[in-house]
Parts: structure tokens; sequence; C-alpha cells
């Protein structure tokens, strides 16, 4: 699984979010400025998990 991370200022957001609902094999992880490392790492085993 491709995993992507995004963060909310990304300019080509919208465009993994697309190619998201397209191919289920990408998971899409937004990581946001205010997120700690341990949030950013439970993000992606959560995306593991899905």
């Amino acid at each position: 699984m491709l995993k992507v991370v995004v963060t909310t200022d990304f300019a080509d957001a919208a465009f993994f979010k697309v190619a998201h609902e397209v191919l289920d094999d990408i998971a899409i992880i937004e990581h946001k400025p205010s997120h700690t490392e341990e949030e950013v790492i439970k993000n992606c085993a959560d995306a593991d998990a899905a």
C-alpha cells in the first residue's frame, strides 16, 4: 500500500484525495502542523489497519 502524507497547506492535497477515491491502495494521511509526532505515528498505524 502506498501511503501519502499530506499537510493541510499542501497545494495538491485535493488531487491525492481524488486519487484515493479512484485507487483503493493509496492511504491518505493528513498531517496538520499542530499534530505531535505520536499523533502522526497513530494516524499512520490507523491507515495500516484500514
